[in-house]
């Protein structure tokens, strides 16, 4: 049986009104911790699916409003599938502050989650900008992490080969990221070099 296409103009509008408090809870969480992170951009915003009929779905949906969002790119990473889309018109959280791409997941075969918003992902701007994960790019991560001590720093994606990030988790498991290049770049410079 075919999945229907979800409403798509009606879940960009829907994002258009649930992501500005949520980076901004996100962000007063993090200043809670004491990381600043007016000082970072956020390039994107992650919206989990709940099962892989609802990703597909979305998807497709989305595919089908070219005017309101560009496909940049979709793959399999960590055994399910990810798309990421870019808005034509960003999303704005405030003024001079708006959100530029959606990240959409398929589940983890074997690991349920609840459809919703789940993290949002800060560009240390000012560090090293680049998305291979070396030992540059890990000391500039550390370099970060060390400056905000009072953080718990979930470090498992510190040495990815490829866009190497660090997080922080809070109450109701929404996350915010960091990484040292925009996700867009991070993308073309992985097709640029066949990379995944």
């Amino acid at each position: 049986m075919e999945p229907e296409h979800v409403d798509a103009r009606a879940y960009v509008a829907q994002l258009r009104v649930d992501v500005p408090p949520f980076v901004l809870g996100l962000r007063g969480l993090l200043e809670t911790a004491g990381v600043a992170t007016c000082a970072y951009t956020c390039d994107h915003v992650c919206h989990r699916t709940s099962s892989q009929q609802e990703y597909t779905s979305l998807r497709d949906g989305l595919l089908a409003l070219p005017e309101t969002v560009e496909l940049l790119v979709e793959g399999e990473i960590g055994g399910r599938m990810i798309s990421t889309f870019r808005f034509r018109e960003p999303i704005v959280v405030e003024e001079s502050y708006s959100v530029a791409c959606l990240e959409v997941p398929a589940p983890k075969p074997g690991k349920p989650y609840a459809t919703g918003l789940e993290h949002a992902e800060f560009v240390l701007e000012g560090t090293l900008r680049s998305p291979v994960g070396d030992d540059k790019a890990r000391q500039g991560l550390e370099t970060f992490m060390a400056s905000h001590p009072g953080v718990r720093w979930d470090t498992r994606a510190l040495h990815k080969a490829v866009n190497p990030d660090v997080s922080a988790t809070f109450e109701g498991g929404i996350s915010a990221k960091f990484h040292l290049c925009p996700l867009e770049e991070v993308i073309e410079w992985e097709k640029e070099h066949d990379a995944e």
